[in-house]
């Protein structure tokens, strides 16, 4: 015969079971939102009109054939505008890689969002900062817009097998 302590301790226990679950799924609803938060923040400072047109001015306008092509064209000394707008729109993407690196933001979620423009720029612009890193003694120059590359680089793959080893082009 069950009496009513252990009738009360089994409810006790049920109600301890039950707000842990509440818990837990609250926790998971506010990680979702804080991600969503932090996406939204994103993709309006990547995608405002302003950076809109620089994107579209890096994917095709910009030409050159090697690092001292790159800064004869684009260098601080000669469109201090432009090599302020690149390095603007490429810190942006360095802020995504980090976020992605950390953890904070999903692959997939980028990858639905802006694959092409992360491998686009990157490809265009891989000679350009490789050589920066090696002439400035900067190994790290770009590192994680690198990772935030060949983590959607390889989403694209899998998606995509067709297109692997191949260069995307926008137009």
């Amino acid at each position: 015969m069950i009496d009513i302590q252990t009738i009360s301790i089994v409810l006790a226990a049920c109600s301890f079971i039950l707000a842990v679950i509440y818990y837990v799924l609250n926790l998971k609803h506010q990680r979702e939102s804080r991600v969503a938060t932090l996406f939204n923040s994103i993709s309006q400072s990547l995608f405002n009109q302003e950076r809109w047109d620089t994107v579209w001015e890096l994917f095709l306008e910009w030409e050159y054939q090697d690092y001292d092509d790159f800064m004869a064209k684009y260098g601080p000394e000669v469109d201090l505008d432009a090599y302020k707008r690149f390095h603007h729109y490429f810190s942006n993407l360095e802020g995504v890689g980090i976020y992605l690196k950390r953890g904070l933001i999903r692959p997939d979620l980028i990858d639905d969002f802006m694959s092409s423009d992360i491998i686009i720029l990157w490809e265009k612009f891989k000679p350009y900062i490789v050589e920066a890193r090696k002439r400035r003694n900067h190994p790290q120059y770009y590192e994680h817009f690198e990772y935030l590359y060949n983590e959607i680089k390889l989403i694209r793959d899998k998606q995509h097998p067709e297109l692997k080893d191949k260069t995307t082009k926008i137009a």
